[in-house]
């Protein structure tokens, strides 16, 4: 409609109606534009600042679903060991060893030193601080100890029984060496590799790119470290027997990467545990390796400066196979038997999609028949920080409802009529 000014005619009142018609709405669609806009913004805004606890909420819901894993009494050893530390050593397969301890833990209803926060004691100190609080008060005792901890005994032994059993596990230290450089310079970024270009260029020139602190290193005798090294020794050659002698007069059993089967079947012999209790998937596994294709004058050096990890293999290597070899000549059958059992949940766990999926693994001679159900496939498979936030849940709940020291946890039943047998 066009208006023209001095027309005073009807059309041109209903052109003035129109055009204050038009201006009202003009008005009101800037007031909606307005509104939109600072709505835009401040939603916006409050979902940046409700995310982190929107998936805390999320997060703990989750947390708070029950781990599942079930032990029949009858396959319980009436003097199965419980009460254990377990050290980590960094890329020594501590993941997996951590799902084994976790595992127990639930099934048996014992309590674990959880860190308060996270899955890590400490690093590199070897002050522990921080602990989810034991129900009983002081002196209280905890069951198991299975996180990373650079590892001091006097900072924890007070807190575990008399006869606590102390275990480790160390890996060849050319292997730990690489998958460490791999994981904190590409996975897990630590200061001192974030620069580095490539494997190659750290081993021509190691020391460089070392840390002062050996504490604040993941490849320079990390697994020394770990168990409890003076960061002053590290350069004293004449103190590796000494720390060797003191790791022996400590730890009851040593463990080898390398032969990861025989470790476990020895760790269920010298605990008394049951063959359900020592089947594992992998965890924490390196998807893409790095080439290593090393002068061979460059790798002796990397070793010789690594000479407290090298000692300390050795010597535990040797020892290893003086207690398999006193273990009999039928130890390797029960090996066989693990491994047969592995390839059969790694197949059942591969595809089981219900929780109340089950498999039964018949008797043998070294293990009742038990079950593994689709429930329990998802705690093998669970990563590390998954667990232990699940876990570490589910103690606190446990405590707040004192509970005793060995109470089981009620699970429903973990299978259905339909059980499964892989050959």
């Amino acid at each position: 409609m066009v208006c023209h000014e001095g027309d005073f005619s009807g059309a041109s009142h209903r052109c003035q109606l129109h055009k204050r018609l038009m201006s009202h709405l003009g008005c009101h669609n800037k007031r909606w534009l307005i509104f939109l806009v600072l709505s835009l913004v401040l939603g916006t805004f409050l979902i940046t600042i409700s995310l982190p606890w929107c998936c805390a909420g999320d997060f703990a819901h989750f947390s708070s679903l029950p781990v599942v894993w079930n032990i029949s009494t009858s396959s319980r050893h009436p003097d199965e060991v419980l009460n254990v530390i377990f050290v980590k050593v960094h890329k020594a397969a501590s993941s997996t060893m951590f799902n084994i301890f976790i595992r127990l833990s639930i099934s048996r209803g014992l309590y674990v030193m959880f860190p308060a926060e996270g899955n890590i004691h400490n690093e590199t100190t070897q002050e522990v601080r921080g602990i989810v609080p034991h129900p009983q008060s002081p002196p209280f005792v905890f069951n198991v100890l299975c996180h990373h901890i650079v590892f001091n005994a006097s900072q924890v032994r007070h807190a575990f029984p008399s006869d606590v059993r102390y275990v480790t596990m160390l890996r060849q230290p050319w292997g730990q060496i690489v998958s460490a450089f791999q994981y904190y310079r590409d996975v897990y970024p630590k200061p001192y590799l974030k620069h580095v270009d490539s494997f190659e260029d750290y081993v021509s020139d190691v020391l460089r790119f070392e840390p002062t602190d050996p504490r604040q290193s993941f490849t320079n005798n990390r697994q020394s470290i770990d168990l409890g090294l003076p960061p002053d020794q590290l350069w004293n050659s004449s103190h590796v027997p000494v720390f060797v002698r003191h790791v022996q007069d400590t730890f009851h059993l040593v463990l080898l990467v390398e032969h990861f089967s025989e470790s476990l079947v020895l760790l269920k012999r010298r605990l008394r545990w049951s063959m359900k209790d020592v089947v594992f998937m992998v965890s924490n596994r390196q998807t893409s390796k790095i080439s290593v294709k090393i002068q061979r004058h460059l790798q002796a050096r990397l070793l010789q400066l690594s000479h407290y990890d090298m000692a300390l293999y050795g010597h535990f290597h040797a020892i290893f196979w003086q207690h398999v070899q006193a273990e009999g000549p039928l130890f390797q059958d029960e090996v066989r038997t693990l491994d047969h059992i592995q390839a059969k949940v790694r197949r059942f766990c591969s595809r089981s999609a219900h929780s109340r999926d089950c498999l039964m693994v018949e008797a043998t001679s070294w293990s009742e028949t038990f079950t593994i159900s689709g429930a329990e496939c998802q705690v093998l498979r669970m990563t590390e920080l998954e667990l232990n936030e699940r876990a570490r849940h589910q103690q606190v709940s446990r405590m707040t409802k004192r509970n005793t020291m060995h109470t089981l946890p009620v699970a429903s039943s973990p299978c259905s009529v339909d059980i499964r047998t892989f050959d």
